[in-house]
């Protein structure tokens, strides 16, 4: 899964001056969803996002927020806050 999220985001991010790339969630979830349809097609809201930490859901579809927010944790992804440059 980190290596699908990971690729989409060097395919499909918009490139910044530092050489990162950056790939909105609406896009990466989108993206998701056109690979596996039990997949959300768009991001939990920001007002509701409580996270479930189990990495399936109850008919072994991964979760992809949780997998996503583990990244994250780990270092691996990093999330650009909304207003900060």
């Amino acid at each position: 899964f980190l290596m699908v999220v990971l690729a989409f985001t060097f395919c499909k991010g918009n490139p910044k001056s530092d050489g990162s790339r950056w790939i909105t969630d609406a896009d990466l979830y989108r993206l998701l969803h056109g690979l596996d349809e039990s997949l959300p097609e768009h991001p939990p809201s920001m007002t509701n996002r409580k996270i479930d930490t189990s990495s399936t859901t109850t008919n072994d579809t991964p979760n992809a927020d949780a997998m996503i927010e583990r990244f994250v944790t780990l270092d691996y992804l990093l999330r650009d806050k909304a207003g900060e440059k």
